[in-house]
């Protein structure tokens, strides 16, 4: 989830322009997602960083909680 609300908020202000799919996103490793979608709009969406590494620790509180029910 947190790559889809960066690809989802980079596609509503019109920043992503090339016909990028969201599973050729989701497929690359993590630092080419961090040069390819976080690192050149970081001018355009100041906090868009913040909002990544948020939603991933957020994302990583889930599994935990999900896993230590079973």
């Amino acid at each position: 989830m947190p790559r889809h609300l960066v690809f989802q908020l980079l596609k509503e202000k019109g920043l992503i322009r090339k016909k990028i799919s969201f599973p050729n996103a989701l497929s690359l490793p993590e630092d080419k997602f961090l040069r390819k979608f976080i690192l050149p709009f970081l001018n355009d969406v100041p906090n868009l960083h913040d909002i990544y590494v948020n939603s991933r620790l957020a994302a990583t509180k889930e599994e935990t909680v999900l896993v230590s029910q079973e």
